[in-house]
C-alpha cells in the first residue's frame, strides 16, 4: 500500500502534468482560481479582464445597431406616411383618421384605409336612368290644385303603364 506522502507525490506530479499540458492548463488555473479568487493568477486574470472589455465592447455595437435599425424604422413610416398624405390629400387630422381607422377595422395597411375612407366620403351616382326610371315633371300649380288626387292618380297609372311596357 502506498503511504500518505507517496500519495501526495502522485498526485502533485499529476498536477504538474496538468499544468504542462496545453489542452488542461487554462482549466487547471481557472479550478484554482475558483478555490482561491484571490489569488494572483496573470493567465486567468488578464483573460478575464479582456473578456470583460470586449463582452462591455458587443453590448455597445448591440446597441447602436439597435438603436440603427430603429431609426430605420421610424424613418421608414415617416417616409410612408407623407406619402400616403400626398397620394391622398390628407393633412395631420386626415392621417390620423386614416390610422385610427387602421385601428377599430383591424386594417393593416394605410393605401387600403384612407381607399376605405374615400370611398366611403364619395357620393354614390344616380341610379335613376339605369333602373329605367323617369324624373317626374311637376304639374303646373292650376292642375295640381284644381284635383291633386285626380292628378296623382293619372301619374301612377301612367307610370305604371309605362313600367310594364318597359319589362314586356
Amino acid at each position: 500500500m502506498a503511504t500518505d506522502e507517496e500519495k501526495d507525490d502522485e498526485l502533485f506530479k499529476l498536477f504538474k502534468k496538468t499544468l504542462g499540458n496545453t489542452k488542461t492548463r487554462k482549466d487547471q488555473l481557472k479550478l484554482i482560481k475558483q478555490v482561491d479568487p484571490d489569488l494572483p493568477i496573470p493567465e486567468v486574470d488578464a483573460e478575464d479582464r479582456v473578456m470583460a472589455v470586449v463582452k462591455q465592447q458587443e453590448d455597445q455595437i448591440k446597441a447602436l445597431k439597435e438603436e440603427r435599425d430603429h431609426d430605420k424604422v421610424i424613418a421608414g413610416i415617416k417616409e410612408h406616411r407623407e406619402t400616403i398624405k400626398s397620394k391622398y390629400k390628407l393633412d395631420d387630422e386626415g392621417l390620423k383618421k386614416v390610422e385610427q381607422l387602421m385601428v377599430d377595422k383591424k386594417i393593416g395597411d394605410h393605401d387600403t384605409a384612407a381607399e376605405f375612407i374615400a370611398n366611403n366620403n364619395k357620393l354614390a351616382t344616380p341610379t335613376v336612368a339605369e333602373a329605367g326610371f323617369r324624373q317626374v315633371k311637376m304639374p303646373s300649380d292650376e292642375a295640381l290644385l284644381k284635383d291633386p288626387i285626380g292628378w296623382a292618380r293619372n301619374e301612377a297609372h301612367a307610370e305604371i303603364d309605362r313600367l310594364n311596357g318597359v319589362r314586356r
